[in-house]
């Protein structure tokens, strides 16, 4: 497990698109995030 720092809360949710490519993660912050 890695630390998503870039959230400035705790981390709600996390899918990752059908490729692999792509972990969106969404947390209490109200923050979305698209990580490759």
């Amino acid at each position: 497990m890695i630390p998503l720092s870039s959230h400035h809360d705790e981390v709600q949710y996390v899918k990752f698109d059908l490729k692999g490519q792509y972990m969106i993660s969404t947390g209490r912050d109200r923050t979305l995030r698209v990580w490759s």
